[in-house]
């Protein structure tokens, strides 16, 4: 543990991060029409390490706002990249609680964009429900802002958390995406399948 925070401290100046995008299909039109962006670490050591292992470390140990404005930016400079050559996709971008809680966010984030050059349709931010639930009235706050500036925002790991619906009414989310342990077996749980319809 004190190994991953004292390494994370110099990975992006050690250029030892990088992304990959994990495409989004839309099952209709068989086209891909945005990407999420996420983090890789190769370390000099160990070699790859899972962003499971860093990124909970990274949270509590205070590093997360820096790399996750690293990430942002590296996502948002590809993805103008792809726009330039006619490549018109969305960027979903994963957003920490501690983030969230970063009063100088909206700003940086804001800034980010326009530094870039793209326009903030094509950024979705996803944050996921239990850290949107664990400080529902400051979470809305924060995410009607990002709304309001032309952001789009998604759920992520829906239905891992305790929501309540007259909350859930009221997020200015565009997208929820149902965690994973309901849709890995709609193909043979049946009650997977009526919780997903549901959904």
């Amino acid at each position: 543990r004190l190994f991953l925070e004292d390494g994370l401290r110099s990975a992006v100046s050690n250029n030892e991060l990088f992304l990959v995008y994990q495409p989004k299909v839309n099952l209709e039109t068989k086209k891909v029409y945005g990407m999420e962006a996420l983090t890789r670490w190769k370390h000099p050591k160990p070699g790859l390490v899972r962003p499971d292992k860093f990124i909970a470390v990274s949270e509590e140990t205070g590093p997360i706002y820096n790399l996750g404005l690293w990430i942002a930016k590296q996502a948002l400079i590809d993805t103008k990249a792809l726009h330039e050559v006619g490549h018109i996709l969305t960027a979903s971008i994963n957003v920490s609680s501690k983030q969230l809680e970063n009063e100088s966010f909206v700003g940086d984030i804001c800034s980010l964009v326009d530094e870039i050059g793209i326009d903030k349709s094509y950024v979705e931010l996803e944050i996921t429900e239990s850290h949107i639930m664990s400080n529902i009235d400051e979470a809305l706050i924060i995410l009607n802002e990002l709304s309001s500036t032309g952001f789009k925002l998604s759920i992520d790991d829906f239905g891992t958390g305790y929501s309540s619906l007259s909350y859930l009414k009221n997020l200015p989310a565009q997208t929820i995406k149902i965690d994973r342990s309901f849709v890995l077996d709609i193909d043979k749980d049946e009650d997977d399948r009526y919780i997903v319809a549901t959904i």
